[in-house]
């Protein structure tokens, strides 16, 4: 925090004005790192947590424990669906019903959501497209909120666009912000519906704030317009890339606990030792793993040279207890592999949790990051010989671990945790720069003249190449999906000929009578036809009318049922036959 102030030349907290309330804060599926950046960045009883919502995904949830010793909100809930009543949330608080949210309004909205669900848009099939997904539902349920409670900013992080495939991310972020429900209601479904607020996001390397990351996350900013609007959403996103750089970087063999350090022997003695071996895999990531042992003339463990290295330092006997056979055979070849793959195996880092045929691993000083549907998150750094403790995991997120309550949270749980973990300073500093830029309620902006900040916005970076900004994805918008619908036609067209064919009723009269069935020399026709309606012909008003923007793409336009009559006239060519 104080590294933060000092870039922008806030030498004294003195400069802010928060009024006599303190900030009241609402957090939805960010976990405890939002509410432990505003408690460093402001002074002492100046913040309020209202209430914490988790999120209803075991994988994703923090723990209760942690937030309630570390966070102290007022309420906390399980992340639940829009059909359950405000009279039936539990509070983990109060151990019992309490209503949701009643009241005056947070100043700060801060929530997390998952982009991955956005990639299913037009599936009808029920619990399989984003309007209906539970996975998509934090994401309703804090558009839901914004809209209904009004905060004066809202602060939401994407946490998986790096585990979507490139050529699909930039129409799952559009989605996100432009999409609309099916009709016929066709309401607004995406954050530009929000008419009420200004709107702009930035990509972040975590890394560029201190962290050893190597993920990046989408930050997307949203101001009331009385409380700066646009201008301030714009403002803060140039703030946030002009402290990234500001905090030293570091490398994750730095945060190692030493071996002689009391919170590594706790977690050693009493829970790995005791804690219960992991599962074993399937069968056929065993023969994998086999596969690559029989490549490298490795027949199990004991045989391995990462066995004789690790006799030789006489760790050999009490190493990695909590273990199962299939893992420590697994750290082996990785081992193995990585020395005959040039890797700097004394700062190698490998992420045991995933395959084995294609090994998440890193040896540049950064945690590896996430793969798309793949489980991930038990680090093994083979410079200390071990897997990265819990606490450690969230040290190196910006967490303030020294200060930190982990009654009641054992190691394991912390390691899933800090997986989905939001970072600290991250979240400090898009804060500050909320804070510099917009005003959160009566009173409640840091006095900084409209020149500096100004001069301050005019110092930041333009985003890095490859990097989404708002403008990297809104132009040239509408050209993409236009493209991307005309393949899809192309695409349906081909199934509903395949369809007709496979079936030998091409050419049904109406009444029913399929008529002569198709010879060979009839298919091979009609599928040379179908290569030059595919090539050549443009989209017509039969099969779809014009499609210009996602709104429509998204509303379902040219997906109305035709006859087949119509349908063999759109894919018959002139002089097709």
């Amino acid at each position: 925090a104080d590294l933060f102030r000092e870039a922008l030349g806030l030498q004294q907290w003195g400069t802010a004005s928060l009024g006599e309330q303190p900030l009241a804060v609402v957090t939805s599926c960010a976990g405890p790192a939002p509410v432990l950046a505003l408690q460093q960045l402001l002074p002492s009883g100046m913040l309020q947590v209202i209430a914490m919502v988790d999120s209803k995904f075991k994988e994703e949830s923090s723990s209760v424990s942690l937030a309630r010793h570390n966070c102290k909100p007022e309420r906390i809930y399980a992340e639940v669906d829009a059909t359950t009543s405000i009279e039936k949330r539990h509070c983990d608080v109060a151990h019992g019903p309490k209503e949701m949210l009643k009241g005056p309004v947070e100043d700060v909205f801060i929530g997390s959501f998952r982009c991955a669900p956005f990639l299913n848009r037009f599936s009808s099939r029920p619990g399989q497209s984003c309007f209906d997904d539970p996975h998509a539902e934090p994401f309703r349920q804090q558009w839901k909120h914004i809209r209904d409670r009004q905060p004066a900013c809202a602060l939401l992080v994407i946490t998986d666009h790096e585990e979507v495939k490139k050529e699909a991310r930039a129409g799952v972020l559009a989605f996100a912000l432009k999409g609309r429900t099916p009709p016929p209601q066709s309401h607004p479904f995406g954050l530009l519906g929000l008419t009420n607020y200004g709107l702009d996001l930035c990509e972040v390397a975590y890394q560029d704030y201190g962290t050893p990351l190597s993920q990046s996350g989408i930050v997307i900013v949203m101001v009331r317009k009385d409380c700066g609007g646009q201008r301030a959403a714009s403002n803060a996103v140039a703030l946030m890339r002009l402290l990234g750089g500001k905090l030293p970087r570091t490398t994750l063999q730095e945060l190692l606990f030493y071996d002689d350090d009391p919170r590594l022997q706790d977690v050693v003695q009493r829970q790995w030792t005791r804690m219960e071996k992991a599962r074993e895999p399937n069968l056929n990531v065993k023969k994998q793993l086999s596969r690559e042992a029989k490549d490298y003339g490795i027949e199990n463990f004991a045989a391995s040279p990462y066995h004789r290295e690790l006799k030789s330092l006489g760790l050999a006997e009490d190493w990695f207890p909590q273990g199962s056979e299939f893992q420590q055979f697994h750290v082996s070849i990785a081992h193995e592999s990585a020395k005959r793959n040039g890797k700097d195996s004394d700062n190698l880092v490998l992420d045991i949790w995933h395959g084995v045929k294609d090994p998440l691993w890193r040896d540049d000083g950064l945690l590896p990051g996430r793969l798309p549907n793949s489980p991930s998150g038990l680090h093994y750094t083979f410079s200390k010989h071990r897997t990265i403790t819990g606490q450690e995991e969230l040290l190196m997120r910006g967490f303030p671990i020294d200060r930190m309550n982990f009654k009641g949270v054992g190691d394991f749980d912390l390691v899933r945790q800090a997986v989905y973990a939001l970072p600290v300073p991250v979240m400090g500093a898009v804060f500050l720069a909320i804070m510099l830029s917009a005003t959160l309620g009566p009173k409640r902006k840091l006095v900084l003249k409209e020149a500096a900040l100004a001069k301050l916005v005019a110092l930041a970076p333009a985003p890095e190449e490859g990097r989404i900004s708002l403008k990297s994805f809104t132009e040239g918008l509408e050209e993409v999906e236009q493209v991307s619908d005309e393949l899809k036609l192309v695409e349906g067209r081909a199934t509903a000929l395949i369809n007709m064919l496979s079936h030998g009723n091409f050419g049904a009269t109406p009444d029913g009578d399929s008529g002569k069935a198709l010879g060979r020399d009839e298919m091979k026709k009609m599928m040379k036809s179908l290569e030059q309606v595919a090539s050549e012909e443009p989209v017509d008003d039969v099969m779809a009318p014009e499609v210009t923007s996602l709104n429509a793409l998204a509303a379902g336009s040219g997906q109305e049922e035709r006859t087949w009559e119509r349908r063999s006239s759109t894919l018959t060519p002139p002089g097709g036959g």
